[in-house]
């Protein structure tokens, strides 16, 4: 099988990717790219772990269709595969674990192996993964869980770290790590943060480090918050003095989103009041801003054997008088635009018309 090195803004490796609740009704078919393999990861909230494979019970099949020979394993002088199995994985991949002592003796092991066809893997890591999306004005989405077998081979003359999902494979390297006899570098099972930002040009998530998060807090949210003596409503007074501009004050509602209550205002620029050409939105204590686009991306987290889906996540991309690119995540709200825009008060043929996209997102996990 082909084996791609992992790479993104934090050298750690992703594709981009986006999660969520529902899956919107889409206007424009959009593959969401981009050329970088960024990341993504949200709005599963609640999640079980996805790994219920009981390891004890892998552990016990010691005569399973799964279970190898042990001379399979790459024996050598000083050499022995003390615990085997293979397995058929979700992606057809035929992956083999093997606990080796490396020092010849058969009272313990020291070293846990994965072999994916010409590839051969050592785990360096076992890990609960606890993942949180951010959206631009701070919302905080998850979490979602999973476990991952971090591992590492040598790929184009560097050691590059790899990520096996499936269950089965997961569950065994979890029993192995459990044995008394244990001596590899992994000890236990640890749980990890992931700290995930909606960012680029078409809502991309992207892993960050704390110290990054903290970063993007700042910088970013900031750009949504009414400042001091000001109402937030920075579009709406600009819209309000322009001719021929009218705000059709009778269409405002209030939306109870996902993650708080919004307001929403129409405006009619075309001089036709049976319509509306523009739409604001500001949530309680936040600035306005104009809708851009609305992309409803499915999603799924890859690993070298196994892909979970995640389900779709409605991604708003909004406009506003602070330069930059932003990303909102409400599910609710994001339906509501949907049906705004799929009636007859909204005019589609406007130039600058809010968009409505649907994506497909591949999360490619790593070391990170």
């Amino acid at each position: 099988m082909a084996i791609q090195a992992l790479s993104s803004v934090t050298n750690k490796g992703y594709s981009n990717i986006s999660f969520g609740k529902r899956s919107g009704k889409a206007g424009k078919n959009h593959n969401v790219s981009s050329p970088m393999k960024a990341v993504p990861l949200a709005v599963l909230i609640a999640m079980s772990p996805l790994n219920t494979t009981k390891a004890a019970d892998i552990m016990r099949e010691e005569n399973g269709a799964n279970r190898i020979e042990l001379a399979e394993a790459p024996q050598s002088t000083g050499r022995v595969a003390l615990y085997g199995n293979a397995f058929k994985t979700q992606n057809g991949s035929n992956v083999t674990v093997m606990a080796l002592n490396t020092k010849g003796g058969t009272d313990s092991y020291d070293q846990i192996l994965l072999k994916v066809g010409d590839y051969t893997f050592e785990a360096k890591d076992l890990i609960d993964r606890v993942a949180y999306l951010y959206s631009s004005n701070g919302v905080k989405e998850g979490p979602l869980r999973f476990t991952e077998v971090v591992a590492e081979t040598e790929l184009d003359g560097k050691k590059t770290r790899f990520s096996f999902l499936d269950s089965n494979v997961v569950g065994f390297v979890e029993a192995v790590v459990a044995q008394p006899t244990n001596q590899s570098n992994i000890k236990n099972k640890r749980t990890a943060n992931l700290n995930l930002l909606i960012a680029g040009n078409k809502g991309q998530l992207i892993a960050v480090s704390d110290e990054q998060l903290q970063n993007f807090l700042r910088n970013v949210v900031g750009n949504f918050k009414i400042p001091a003596g000001q109402d937030g409503r920075t579009l709406d007074v600009i819209y309000s003095g322009l001719e021929n501009v009218k705000r059709l004050d009778d269409w405002s509602e209030r939306v109870q989103g996902s993650h708080g209550d919004y307001s929403l205002r129409f405006y009619d620029v075309d001089g036709n009041p049976n319509d509306a050409e523009e739409i604001f939105v500001q949530k309680d204590n936040e600035k306005d801003w104009g809708i851009k686009k609305v992309i409803f991306v499915d999603g799924e987290l890859h690993g070298v054997d196994a892909a979970i889906s995640t389900g779709t996540l409605a991604v708003i991309q909004p406009w506003m008088m602070t330069k930059g690119e932003f990303f909102i995540t409400d599910d609710e709200l994001a339906n509501r635009i949907l049906e705004i825009y799929s009636s007859p008060r909204y005019n589609k043929t406007q130039e600058d018309a809010i968009t409505i996209e649907k994506g497909v997102s591949k999360l490619a996990l790593g070391d990170y």
